[in-house]
């Protein structure tokens, strides 16, 4: 189909000019202005949760990709190495930005940073919302590792803060914060300092911002335990966005 090539060729194009018009008007403002990148940071917080599944399949078939001899790990690894080098070209690598916007080891290759993301992604946690999402010890190890990596770790203050997430449906979890050495394990903490009950998919929406953690408490489908200043310092480390 030649006529569908050259069209593609010439979108592509066109598209590469916005890129590069973009990268290059923010590559002149942002290393200059403190307050143009906490408004990067509000927007990608904004919108980071949901552009995983924007190369999502309808009912996450493989097939759509595979048929042009991709796999999904391969075009969300070209695409990470891509924004990678088009934030470090503007001035505001991601290593640089807090913790939170990109939750992630950046020491790991571009490969196996898609992989773990599109397990998370073909599980149904990150995405559109899902009312059962896979709670397998693989994708909570994930899941938790994003937590971890996520926390406000000077929200905890001095010490190690321990939260403990007893879940109906799934195995318990722990995370341990702390400057440092913060990091999450499966299994049950000895004395953790908040306690959270509920089942794997209503914190997955409430981690998500799917679900307001209020609403979910007023119905009983969260139930914490915790001191009210142990409860404060939870809201520290974890802020809602």
């Amino acid at each position: 189909m030649p006529g569908f090539s050259e069209g593609m060729q010439h979108v592509s194009r066109d598209e590469q000019r916005h890129i590069g018009f973009g990268v290059k008007a923010l590559s002149e403002i942002v290393p200059q202005s403190d307050e143009c990148k906490a408004a990067i940071v509000e927007l990608l917080r904004e919108v980071n949760k949901y552009s995983m599944g924007v190369f999502c399949p309808p009912d996450y078939d493989r097939a759509y990709s595979q048929c042009w001899g991709f796999e999904l790990e391969d075009i969300y690894a070209f695409g990470l190495k891509l924004v990678r080098q088009r934030w470090k070209t503007i001035g505001f690598p991601l290593e640089e930005m807090p913790a939170d916007v990109w939750p992630i080891d950046h020491s790991m290759s571009p490969e196996d940073i898609a992989s773990r993301q599109i397990k998370l992604l073909l599980a149904g946690v990150t995405g559109g919302p899902t009312d059962n999402p896979d709670g397998s010890q693989e994708v909570q190890e994930i899941f938790f590792d994003v937590m971890a990596r996520s926390a406000n770790k000077k929200g905890a203050g001095n010490g190690p803060f321990t939260v403990q997430w007893r879940f109906t449906d799934a195995a318990p979890w722990h995370l341990v914060v702390n400057n440092g050495s913060t990091h999450a394990s499966a299994g049950q903490a000895a004395h953790p300092d908040v306690t959270l009950s509920t089942d794997w998919g209503e914190w997955v929406s409430i981690a998500m911002n799917d679900a307001n953690p209020l609403k979910s408490i007023a119905g009983r489908r969260l139930r914490p335990k915790g001191s009210p200043r142990a409860l404060n310092t939870f809201r520290k480390v974890f802020p809602g966005k």
